[in-house]
């Protein structure tokens, strides 16, 4: 059981694609609760969100429970999503197994990394995904990303070409406002 980096786990797909034209990519984004999963297509360009697995939320051994190790992670109240992991990773062809990895600004491992990596050891000593190479990719900053990109969508949606009379007349109203308050901005820059 070893990680791949992101050149070894693209030669082992091109190399996949060329006798498995139906192997897939399973992606998981790891968390203490819940687990994204994602697809991909059967070209391996282009990835979907297939599910959101829910985990036990007694993942995290603290020193405030009774009997806890600190620093412990006990992941033996998940056999319900490492099953579905299994059942996945057999219905879909999967060949490869990409982990969000949040690495820091700093380069460094987040304290997510720890239960991530204990995570992923779970799964291969419950024998799923033996022999299905995974590779870490650094998802740091990425959920910010995400909610930026939908609230600009959902924003341009709103305000842009719209059909709505009432969404063209805020458009324009905030239009006017921004204009307002640029031509307000220079002036009190000439006024100094």
């Amino acid at each position: 059981f070893t990680y791949l980096t992101h050149s070894q786990i693209r030669t082992h797909v091109r190399k996949l694609k060329r006798v498995n034209k139906e192997a897939t990519v399973l992606g998981l984004d790891v968390g203490r609760k819940y687990t994204g999963v994602s697809i991909t297509d059967k070209l391996i360009t282009t990835s979907k969100p297939l599910k959101t697995l829910v985990g036990s939320p007694n993942y995290d051994s603290s020193p405030r429970k009774k009997g806890a190790v600190p620093g412990t992670i006990d992941l033996s109240h998940s056999d319900g999503l490492f099953a579905e992991i299994r059942r996945l990773l057999m219905r879909r062809q999967v060949k490869a197994i990409v982990v969000g990895y949040p690495i820091g600004k700093n380069g460094r491992p987040t304290p997510h990394c720890n239960f991530i990596e204990r995570w992923v050891e779970h799964m291969w000593s419950l024998g799923i995904g033996k022999r299905v190479p995974v590779t870490l990719v650094n998802e740091y900053g990425s959920s910010m990303e995400a909610k930026v990109l939908i609230a600009e969508s959902i924003q341009r949606k709103a305000l842009g070409a719209s059909s709505d009379p009432q969404l063209r007349k805020l458009n324009t109203y905030r239009q006017n406002v921004e204009a307002m308050e640029g031509a307000l901005s220079n002036k009190n820059k000439n006024l100094t």
